[in-house]
């Protein structure tokens, strides 16, 4: 049997406005997972008591991205640069994770996934790359045509994502303006961009729980980091099926 990999999904207006709210992803996540044999599974923002029921028939969680987290999920208030929040998510996702996470579960985190995963496990984040100081790339990037790696990943010798990539250099997107800032007790930063931007994160250990700030989904296909990330989590969810 294919792995079933749960996607979680963002809450949106559909066409004709709020009366027609809907739960959606992009169909790259739905694309990577069956390129390496999974068998995708779209998770909607449903009552927060259900999130752990929703994980029993699960082999893996795809934390997918999205909107910003509030702030005050993580003790926070919002500052000037704080974008759209997707409330309904956060209220499902975060009991959703920490079941996860309290499971052996695999766990590959994206975008909204590398911070909401480090918020339910204990972290915070930078709410505006834009107008932090500490940061000095363009982490959010629109590009038209060309190469869609934008940046450098500097990998952590020895970590997990280290393994998977080796010593190779590698480049990465980058669509984003929030980042991890407090790391999650008990994680352990695995990749960063060259201005020291937290651009991965792993939980040490034999079970997969690792997530990227970039996006791997919307890297073609062959793409090295991509294809590597995908194929790991995917063995993974397979052993633990």
């Amino acid at each position: 049997m294919r792995p079933r990999i749960g996607i979680t999904s963002s809450t949106g207006d559909g066409p004709g406005g709020s009366y027609n709210q809907r739960n959606c992803v992009n169909t790259s996540y739905i694309a990577w997972v069956e390129r390496h044999g999974g068998l995708p599974l779209l998770l909607p923002n449903t009552v927060p008591d259900r999130a752990a029921e929703c994980l029993q028939t699960l082999d893996g969680l795809l934390l997918s991205g999205g909107e910003d987290l509030h702030p005050r999920t993580y003790g926070r208030e919002p500052l000037r640069g704080m974008g759209t929040v997707d409330v309904p998510r956060d209220a499902f996702e975060q009991p959703l994770i920490a079941a996860a996470l309290a499971s052996e579960l695999p766990i590959l985190g994206i975008c909204r996934g590398i911070q909401a995963l480090n918020v339910v496990a204990g972290g915070t984040l930078r709410q505006d790359l834009a107008t932090d100081a500490g940061s000095t790339l363009q982490h959010r990037m629109s590009t038209t045509g060309g190469p869609l790696e934008q940046h450098r990943l500097q990998v952590v010798p020895g970590t997990r994502l280290h393994a998977l990539l080796g010593d190779e250099p590698a480049w990465v997107n980058s669509y984003h303006h929030q980042a991890v800032d407090d790391l999650a007790p008990g994680f352990a930063v695995c990749g960063t961009a060259s201005d020291g931007v937290v651009e991965a994160i792993e939980r040490p250990g034999e079970r997969f729980v690792l997530a990227v700030q970039f996006h791997p989904e919307v890297l073609p296909a062959g793409n090295r980091v991509s294809e590597a990330l995908f194929a790991a989590f995917l063995s993974a969810c397979r052993a633990a099926g």
